[in-house]
């Protein structure tokens, strides 16, 4: 979900680090201009562990200034408390099954009382957005 924005990115001479996180050495790829530390959970490829185990010192080694995520929901909320505590922005590309794709049958909203369409309003919220929404975190 990130490879376009990491390539535009690439495109426009910024410096891209990525971690990327798989269960196993056959699930990751990535664009050969980015530096990236590959983590898979049962060791394969890379180092063993996972993506959220990785990001604060990932913050710090590289200078990272705002964080782009996609992922399981607990580890996009987990990304969220960091980036929250290391102070910088953060967007997330956030998981839902869309059925109508045009935001009226409710199958894919985020949040409670502030409801919002990944559909129609994402699929991408940035930290403050996710933060609104009571129930992320909680998605299976």
């Amino acid at each position: 979900a990130l490879l376009p924005a990491m390539n535009q990115l690439i495109r426009e001479g910024k410096r891209v680090t990525a971690l990327f996180g798989s269960k196993t050495k056959n699930e990751v790829f990535c664009p050969e201009s980015a530096i990236s530390c590959i983590l898979t959970e049962d060791g394969t490829l890379g180092e063993k562990g996972t993506v959220d185990e990785k990001v604060v010192q990932a913050v710090k080694d590289h200078a990272i200034k705002e964080i782009l995520a996609c992922g399981p929901e607990k580890m996009l909320e987990r990304v969220l408390d960091m980036a929250n505590d290391l102070r910088i922005r953060y967007q997330a590309s956030v998981e839902r099954v869309m059925k109508c794709c045009v935001g009226i049958c409710g199958s894919c909203t985020v949040g409670d009382e502030n409801v919002k369409t990944t559909c129609k309003d994402g699929p991408i919220f940035t930290g403050e957005e996710l933060q609104e929404f009571p129930s992320f975190g909680k998605h299976e």
